[in-house]
C-alpha cells in the first residue's frame, strides 16, 4: 500500500518533500475481518490526521481584520502546522466493539495502538477466529499500523483576496485536478469572505487604526489513488485465491473538508499590524475504499480458508470540531507591512492548535 501512505503524507503536506518513511501499515488488511471493523478501526487511526489536516485548512484566511479597498488585493503563500493533543496519538482496540457474534470472533493482543500520529512501533496484534463443532480457527491475523511519530502535520496554502465595496472582501483558493503519477491525484479550492463591522458601530468608526470584521471560510481538499490488497497479504493459506484480475480496480478516495467562522479585531498601523480573533471551526474527513477486496471466511467441509470478493467496503467519516460559543478558539498575531511585501505571523489555540506563518504582496 505505497500509493496510500504516500498519498496521505502528500495531502497531508500539499507536496512538501517530507520523508516518505511514515509506517502507515497496510490498511487494506483491516478489511480482513470485514468492513464494520475496519470503520471502526480506521476512524481511530485516521482521526489525528484528519483533525489536523481540516484545523490547517482553517488557518491562513487572514492577517488583519481590516478589507482591501474596492479591488484592491493579497496573494498570500503560507504555511499552517496543527499539533496533535496527546490524547488523540494513542488507541486501545481492545475496546472498540469488534466482531464477536456467530462464528467468529476478534480477539486483540496487547495493550495500545499507535494512531498516525503515534510512535513508530507495533500496534495491537488482532486474530480472528472461526470457531466450528468447536474448533477454532484462524482465518486472518494482522498488527494495526504503525504511528508515523509525526505530532505536527504541516500544510501550505496560497490564497488571494480582492477587495469589494462597503467593507467586504472575498477571498479564494484553488489547485486544479492533478495527477500525482503513482501517487494518485490530488484537488483543492476554498472560498471566504470578511466584511467590516466597524462602519456600523458609530463611536468604534472614529478610531483610526482599530479595525473589526466578520470573516468566513469553506475548503474542500480531494485526492485519490490506485491501491492494491489481494489474499495474498492476509497472512494465512487461502485455497481458493480467485483470479488476480478481481482485486485490479481498487482505490482509495480520501476528501478533507473544513468551515470556519471567526469575529476578528486588528490595530493597523503603516508598517505593523496586530490582530486577534476568536471564532469556530469544523472539519470532516471522508475515506472509501472502492472495487472488490478480499474477505476470508472457513470452508467447514473442508475446514479450509477461503475468501470472497465485498465490493467497495469502507466509506467513513471523521469529524472534528474546534471553538464554540461559550468556549471559542482563539487567535493572535503580528503583520509586518515592508512596502507592498507583507509577513506574518500568528497562533491559533484550541483543541489542535495552529502555528501560522505566511507573505506575500498586498496592495490597497
Amino acid at each position: 500500500m505505497k500509493a496510500f501512505r504516500s498519498l496521505l503524507l502528500f495531502a497531508g503536506f500539499f507536496s512538501l518533500m517530507f520523508p516518505l518513511n511514515a509506517q502507515l501499515g497496510d490498511i487494506g488488511t483491516l478489511v480482513a475481518g470485514g468492513p464494520k471493523d475496519a470503520e471502526l478501526l480506521l476512524q481511530n487511526y485516521l482521526k489525528p490526521f484528519g483533525n489536523a489536516l481540516g484545523a490547517n485548512l482553517s488557518a491562513g484566511w487572514y492577517s488583519t481584520a481590516k478589507s482591501h479597498n474596492l479591488l484592491g488585493f493579497d496573494i498570500t503563500l503560507s504555511t499552517s502546522v496543527a499539533f496533535v493533543p496527546q490524547a488523540d496519538r494513542m488507541f486501545d482496540a481492545s475496546r472498540l466493539a469488534l466482531t464477536n457474534s456467530g462464528n467468529v470472533s476478534a480477539h486483540v493482543t496487547g495493550t495500545s495502538s499507535p494512531t498516525f500520529s503515534g510512535k513508530r512501533e507495533a500496534g495491537q496484534e488482532i486474530t480472528y477466529i472461526y470457531t466450528y463443532n468447536s474448533t477454532p480457527y484462524e482465518i486472518a491475523k494482522y498488527k494495526t499500523p504503525q504511528g508515523t511519530g509525526l505530532t505536527f502535520l504541516p500544510s501550505p496554502m496560497l490564497k488571494v483576496g480582492i477587495g469589494l465595496i462597503k467593507g467586504t472582501e472575498i477571498m479564494g483558493r484553488y489547485v486544479p485536478k492533478v495527477g500525482l503519477g503513482k501517487f494518485g491525484d490530488f484537488s483543492l479550492w476554498g472560498v471566504g469572505i470578511k466584511h467590516e463591522l466597524k462602519q456600523y458601530i458609530p463611536v468604534l468608526s472614529r478610531v483610526p487604526i482599530l479595525n473589526i470584521s466578520l470573516m468566513g471560510g469553506y475548503t474542500k481538499m480531494n485526492s485519490g489513488a490506485n491501491i492494491s490488497f489481494t489474499p495474498d497479504d492476509l497472512g494465512v493459506t487461502v485455497s481458493n485465491p480467485p483470479s488476480p484480475d478481481t482485486w485490479k480496480n481498487q482505490r482509495m478516495d480520501l476528501g478533507v473538508s473544513n468551515w470556519t467562522v471567526n469575529l476578528l479585531v486588528s490595530a493597523d498601523l503603516p508598517i505593523i499590524a496586530v490582530y486577534g480573533g476568536a471564532g469556530v471551526s469544523s472539519s470532516k474527513t471522508a475515506l472509501k475504499l472502492k472495487g472488490n477486496f478480499p474477505i476470508p471466511t472457513l470452508n467447514t467441509t473442508t475446514a479450509q480458508v477461503e475468501v470472497q470478493p465485498l465490493a467497495n467496503p469502507i466509506d467513513i467519516s471523521i469529524e472534528g470540531k474546534d471553538g464554540g460559543i461559550t468556549k471559542p478558539r482563539l487567535n493572535a498575531g503580528f503583520k509586518l507591512k515592508l512596502g507592498l511585501l507583507h509577513i506574518n505571523f500568528d497562533y491559533i489555540y484550541a483543541n489542535y492548535s495552529i502555528a501560522t506563518a505566511g507573505f506575500g504582496i498586498s496592495f490597497r
